[in-house]
């Protein structure tokens, strides 16, 4: 997954996404968290939220933090990381996870790796995937 901008601004916040979660096992699995890893520096994250394809009208890999013609309205939509999220066998989640970014500064570099945490058999795991997205700023 990769999404990005040349157009942000200093202070323009984004939802960007880091991940939509698959499940190739055949036990469910339960996600407990979502954090994103190795922030280049001039991005901070401000929160995290999980979305459903079904409120969105499918996957949204980047928007902008204002409401913006054509595009879900994520602040006023359904938060479903609140609770954990279970991933059933062979299937892959109706729900991705978007963290919500602030420009502080130009931006250095691509953020690239988001951990999952999550329980499947009554063990705790961790695993980190790729999510890739860039901002610039326009000049």
């Amino acid at each position: 997954m990769s999404a990005g901008t040349e157009h942000a601004r200093l202070g323009e916040t984004f939802w960007a996404a880091v991940g939509f979660p698959d499940n190739v096992s055949s036990k469910p699995l339960t996600i407990t968290d979502v954090t994103l890893l190795d922030a280049p520096d001039g991005l901070r994250v401000l929160g995290y939220a999980a979305f459903s394809v079904d409120d969105t009208d499918g996957f949204v890999p980047l928007a902008r933090g204002r409401h913006e013609t054509g595009m879900p309205d994520f602040d006023s939509l359904p938060d479903h990381a609140k609770a954990p999220l279970v991933v059933q066998p062979h299937s892959d989640a109706v729900i991705f996870y978007m963290a919500k970014v602030q420009i502080t500064a130009p931006p250095k570099g691509i953020w690239g790796a988001t951990r999952f945490d999550y329980i499947q058999n009554d063990r705790h795991y961790q695993q980190t995937l790729h999510c890739e997205f860039e901002l610039k700023v326009e000049r």
